[in-house]
């Protein structure tokens, strides 16, 4: 009879056992649930039981109760992930400032669909400016003037071409200055 009142107490007991790691590991996911929502209205991420202790006024038993919650959950929280961002962390600060500006930067940029969006039709922008500019600078009829002018002759690579208009007389113009500047009394280039 003590046998069979020991071994209905051992089962007992295993199910209590069970019922109560069950209830912890429910309110750890609670206590996750809470810390969660928190951080959505301004809760801090180290002050959650104090936030919670403030809004429901709990004694001091409770408050030991909601320490050790989240003490547990701290402790669940997944340790590869806490290596991950260690390991993160490790290589951050092994950078130079150089490629830690850059890592940033690029971070920010290309961290959400609205930054990206925005760098998107900001570089578009910049090609059809540039385009837009060197199309119109290259068709322009005012270039032509530019080409003729003796003394920017040298940024294109020399006098001007005789196929322009005035060609031929910039051209001689062009040739007379640089034999004046030299010394020489050649005579005007016929084209």
């Amino acid at each position: 009879a003590l046998e069979a009142e020991r071994d209905s107490f051992k089962r007992e007991l295993q199910v209590q056992v069970q019922t109560s790691e069950s209830l912890k590991t429910d309110n750890t996911k609670l206590y996750e649930k809470v810390r969660y929502l928190q951080s959505f209205k301004g809760g801090s991420g180290n002050g959650g039981s104090g936030y919670m202790r403030s809004k429901s006024g709990l004694s001091s038993d409770r408050d030991l109760d909601l320490e050790a919650l989240e003490q547990r959950y701290e402790a669940s929280v997944d340790p590869f992930r806490q290596f991950s961002r260690a390991e993160r962390q490790r290589k951050f600060n092994e950078m130079s400032p150089i490629e830690r500006i850059i890592f940033i930067v690029a971070k920010t940029f290309l961290g959400s669909k609205e930054m990206r969006m925005a760098l998107f039709f900001y570089i578009v922008a910049m090609h059809l400016l540039v385009f837009s500019t060197t199309y119109h600078w290259s068709h322009n009829s005012s270039c032509d003037e530019l080409h003729n002018h003796i003394d920017l002759a040298h940024f294109h690579g020399g006098v001007p071409l005789p196929e322009t208009p005035n060609g031929v007389a910039a051209a001689n113009a062009a040739a007379k200055a640089v034999a004046n500047a030299s010394g020489s009394d050649d005579k005007p280039l016929s084209f």
